[in-house]
């Protein structure tokens, strides 16, 4: 199980139709069109790449690396 499936978890118990993360914040999730902090901590660069180099392929990690913005797909299971 990758390290971010227990925020897209939850994502889907509190019926959140996205994820949002950032560096130096809190996981955000977008519930009935308002985005809402989560309680986590927030996330420093480590965890991040740590999260989303898991399950991102090299190609779109590398575009990450060069531009700093990534948006993508992922199932779980």
């Amino acid at each position: 199980m990758a390290k971010i499936d227990r925020l897209f978890e939850a994502m889907l118990t509190n019926s959140a139709s996205d994820l949002h993360i950032a560096e130096g914040q809190p996981p955000k999730y977008r519930i009935h069109g308002t985005v809402t902090p989560t309680s986590d901590p927030p996330l420093d660069g480590t965890m991040l790449g740590s999260m989303l180099s898991e399950i991102c392929d090299p190609e779109r990690w590398e575009t990450f690396l060069n531009v700093g913005d990534l948006d993508f797909a992922y199932a779980l299971g």
